[in-house]
């Protein structure tokens, strides 16, 4: 089962969060990363595995996901029917319909950022539970997609998936500088968003007063 979750899933980043939920329509990306060379050390002992090596890619350090369950003790598992890898609580609910947990029947755990910040003894990214979700959540839990417009500075929001390319249903303009920084919050179109490791967190209350979600 670790072999499989290797082939699908290079890595997890150290020191910085990428987890993006890509659309169907997306486009397949490839990536070319280096031996890193340098030693690592988990809970002061040093980390060698030759079949499972370290990498490195534009700047950013990778450790294969297994290798990091084992070592942190963090559950995962490759889920079939919904073809998607699944970090941290497995136990919590995948549906947006459950009870209990911080925000409807899912908890803060399943934000994979919080286990990054953890490694990293870095701050914490905003939590479901003090009413705030991430990108990758947005999507997993209310099906709604982000997309970044670089050109136009806007976050520009999916929800109708019936036609491809799919109907935008919301645009929040953002400084010039907003997708190159690390940290930062603003207010636009009633939307209050924090920017956590160069990625973005929206109040759910205000998605809720703009009619995004539910």
């Amino acid at each position: 089962m670790k072999k499989t979750l290797m082939t699908l899933a290079l890595g997890i980043m150290i020191g910085a969060v990428a987890m993006i939920a890509v659309p169907a329509y997306g486009a397949v990306k490839q990536y070319v990363l280096t031996a890193f060379g340098s030693p690592v050390l988990v809970n002061g002992v040093a980390y060698k595995d030759a079949n499972n090596p370290i990498l490195s890619y534009n700047g950013r350090t990778y450790l294969p996901l297994a290798k990091i369950g084992d070592l942190l003790n963090v559950n995962y598992k490759w889920n079939a029917e919904l073809k998607r890898l699944e970090i941290g609580d497995l136990s919590a609910p995948t549906s947006s319909q459950g009870t209990g947990g911080d925000y409807k029947g899912h908890k803060d755990s399943e934000d994979a950022s919080i286990l990054i910040a953890k490694i990293n003894n870095n701050p914490p990214p905003p939590k479901l539970s003090e009413g705030w979700i991430s990108k990758s959540l947005l999507s997993k839990i209310e099906n709604v997609y982000t997309d970044d417009d670089k050109q136009s500075k806007e976050i520009v929001f999916y929800k109708d998936f019936s036609t491809i390319p799919p109907k935008e249903a919301f645009r929040l303009q953002v400084p010039d500088d907003w997708f190159e920084s690390e940290s930062g919050e603003i207010t636009s179109n009633g939307i209050r968003v924090l920017r956590y490791s160069k990625s973005n967190y929206f109040n759910i209350a205000d998605l809720k007063a703009a009619k995004l979600i539910t």
